[in-house]
């Protein structure tokens, strides 16, 4: 399945995959989950990002099972803290259970890695992790992906939200609001939802 080419603004490029396009990519994670006739117990979501494709995954898995799990490791586009922390236990057991871990976006690999050790600590008997997305820079690829990129990714669940943070970042840079306006929609936003949002944000 083919992804829009990046739109490249001030050194750093953005994709803008659709619901119809990560709804496919979820359904070839899933396809390449179940290739390999693995049993899984329970699908835990990382939240927030992970939460949107959950139930399509459960659903695609045939599983029943579904739990969450927090870590915050980014603060902004380009930027990070220097170690992802668990700001939201789990709040089931997972003692002998085999889960699968999920993501939507797999980027140095340490958020996946920090979640998996808490959760083998919690008593999880095997720890699958899988992502829709890894970056090309990865350092620790998980078990089961769709797709890889090296772009910043605008899911269609987090539209407001990265209006907002893009129209703050441009603004400081001395970017006027038309500007603004047409670089989001060139990054493949609607023009609808950036008139909308910036109207009242």
């Amino acid at each position: 399945m083919g992804l829009q080419n990046a739109t490249l603004i001030d050194n750093q490029s953005y994709i803008t995959p659709s619901w119809t396009q990560t709804g496919l990519l979820c359904f070839n994670l899933a396809q390449n989950i179940i290739s390999k006739k693995i049993h899984i117990d329970r699908l835990i979501a990382l939240a927030d990002g992970g939460l949107t494709w959950s139930k399509a995954l459960l659903d695609y898995l045939d599983v029943s099972k579904l739990s969450t799990l927090q870590v915050k490791f980014y603060q902004d586009i380009g930027k990070t803290n220097n170690r992802p922390i668990i700001v939201q236990s789990l709040a089931t057991a997972v003692q002998n259970e085999t889960v699968l871990l999920f993501d939507d976006v797999v980027d140095s690999g340490e958020t996946v890695k920090i979640a998996k050790e808490y959760l083998l600590m919690c008593g999880a008997k095997k720890v699958y992790t899988s992502s829709l997305f890894i970056k090309d820079w990865v350092q620790t690829k998980p078990d089961f992906y769709a797709a890889n990129t090296s772009s910043w990714i605008i899911f269609p669940h987090e539209i407001r939200e990265m209006i907002k943070l893009l129209y703050s970042k441009w603004k400081k840079e001395r970017v006027s609001e038309n500007e603004i306006k047409k670089r989001l929609v060139r990054i493949g936003i609607s023009k609808k939802e950036v008139d909308y949002f910036i109207k009242i944000i």
